[in-house]
């Protein structure tokens, strides 16, 4: 039920498992655990690798039997509240347990009971949760902006603009499209009009949904217009992505939190110096996820130094080879 591992840190979660997929509903919860990253997907990955005949096992046999993938399986897992630490996590999950039946319930096949009592604030998707959980390091080379057309174009190692949100909340101008084309292809002027668009600012108790994440990333970024071409043409090929980060309260540094591929099709927005940047469909399985980017040569975060809030990146190369 519980991993013994101790983390100073609030990453822990309290979650739960349901019989019915896609689908939350207190009757249909068999078990409650806690832990922290992928911790609720191992009760699956245990009983294919070993199955020992338990309630727990027996349920997640039949799932296993009806959704195969893991990819069906995150359907059937819940986290009930994040943003914890070991303790805080126990006694959510005790609570619940002694809500939903107890250790010796009917309703649960929990084997242990635990620890203490608290309310219950969210209930989210696991994959939607682990937006804002997981908080690791990642090695990753940067490219600098001057070196854009250096950058050896590959479908296996897309280029990644990095540009920065903010955990306090903004006001900006709104904009408009003027009709005008702008200075190079596939981009249009703009005009900031009288009305002001309010953005509040990232939390992880309470994240940007995908559309204002969008509105935040997308966004005025300066640019130089011979780099917004080069990227124009990574984006044609499909090998350009922006990943949004945010400063994580819990960790003191920035971490990414989404991540969209660039619409190749899209129109680039311009005014004076700055540019939107057309995004397309959000990258939900994406390896940075949950990550702080560190450069591989000086270890230092890949947006240090950068008062824009915008730099360029990739994976390293050795990974690559790796992988």
């Amino acid at each position: 039920m519980t991993d013994e591992t101790t983390d100073p840190t609030d990453v822990f979660y309290v979650y739960a498992l349901v019989k019915s997929p896609g689908h939350f509903s207190l009757d249909d919860v068999f078990y409650v655990g806690k832990g922290k990253g992928l911790r609720s997907e191992q009760h699956f990955i245990e009983v294919q690798d070993e199955f020992n005949g338990s309630l727990k096992h027996l349920e997640i046999q039949r799932i296993l039997g009806e959704s195969p993938s893991l990819e069906a399986i995150k359907q059937h897992a819940y986290v009930l509240v994040g943003n914890l630490s070991e303790p805080a996590a126990f006694n959510v999950e005790s609570a619940l347990i002694k809500m939903l039946g107890g250790a010796q319930g009917s309703q649960l096949v929990n084997i242990q009971s635990g620890h203490g009592n608290q309310d219950v604030p969210q209930v989210v998707p696991l994959e939607d949760a682990l937006i804002y959980f997981d908080a690791s390091e990642k090695s990753i080379e940067k490219v600098p902006s001057a070196e854009l057309g250096r950058f050896p174009a590959s479908t296996s190692r897309p280029l990644t603009i990095v540009v920065k949100g903010t955990e306090v909340a903004i006001e900006e101008p709104d904009y408009r499209g003027t009709g005008q084309a702008g200075p190079i292809p596939n981009s249009e002027l703009v005009e900031f009009i009288p009305s002001v668009r309010k953005l509040r600012g990232w939390h992880p108790s309470s994240p940007w949904p995908g559309e204002e994440a969008r509105s935040r990333a997308s966004v005025w970024w300066r640019i130089s217009q011979e780099n917004v071409r080069l990227l124009q043409d990574l984006a044609a090929k499909q090998q350009l992505q922006l990943a949004l980060v945010v400063k994580d309260p819990r960790r003191g540094s920035s971490v990414v939190r989404y991540v969209w591929n660039v619409d190749p099709g899209g129109t680039w927005l311009r005014t004076k110096n700055q540019w939107g940047i057309p995004l397309g469909d959000e990258v939900v399985d994406h390896a940075w996820r949950g990550h702080k980017l560190i450069k591989s040569l000086d270890k230092v975060q890949v947006l240090h130094g950068h008062s824009n809030g915008i730099a360029f990146a990739a994976e390293c190369l050795s990974e690559e080879a790796s992988g």
